[in-house]
């Protein structure tokens, strides 16, 4: 699911059927919303959850009708299909959703004014779940189990985070 100039929403669903879908675009899309779609069976009933309910004709050829297109979607999957083919040479069905994750962090930030890197870094700096040293102290906190894994506003380890464990939003 994507926004007309916004942002994606990629679902893991284990199948297209109306019972699938259907929940899932509830869950993420507004019911006042437009909604565009191709002409897949299950969109059948779109038109009653939604202010409008467009559809696309693929099937005649048609790809675009004024306003009534499906082509920032098409984008979207065009990229990650890419990407995972060409990058990483197919993925496992249980880490599927991780790449789509991946994939829609970097459509979702990619007309920010700072870099994706320094996008990451603030996430991980904000994200530290150790507590600031108490006032007096100048000694840092050991947080959990007596050593502090580094932090993106230490000099010292400043682009050697491990990235491991790092959820992006």
């Amino acid at each position: 699911m994507v926004e007309r100039k916004g942002k994606v929403k990629a679902r893991v669903v284990p199948n297209v059927r109306r019972a699938t879908l259907l929940p899932e675009i509830q869950r993420y899309v507004d019911p006042s919303s437009i909604v565009y779609t191709d002409e897949l069976k299950s969109y059948d009933l779109l038109g009653q959850h939604y202010s409008q309910h467009w559809r696309i004709p693929h099937s005649l050829g048609i790809f675009i009708q004024g306003h009534v297109y499906t082509n920032t979607a098409e984008s979207f999957f065009s990229l990650v299909k890419g990407g995972i083919w060409g990058t990483y040479r197919g993925v496992s069905t249980r880490y599927l959703q991780n790449y789509l994750d991946e994939y829609a962090w970097r459509w979702n930030h990619k007309y920010d004014r700072r870099s994706m890197f320094q996008t990451i870094l603030d996430q991980v700096e904000k994200d530290d779940p150790l507590e600031a040293p108490s006032s007096g102290s100048s000694k840092p906190s050991q947080g959990h189990g007596g050593s502090r894994p580094p932090c993106a506003s230490d000099p010292a380890t400043r682009g050697h985070l491990p990235a491991a464990g790092l959820a992006l939003p």
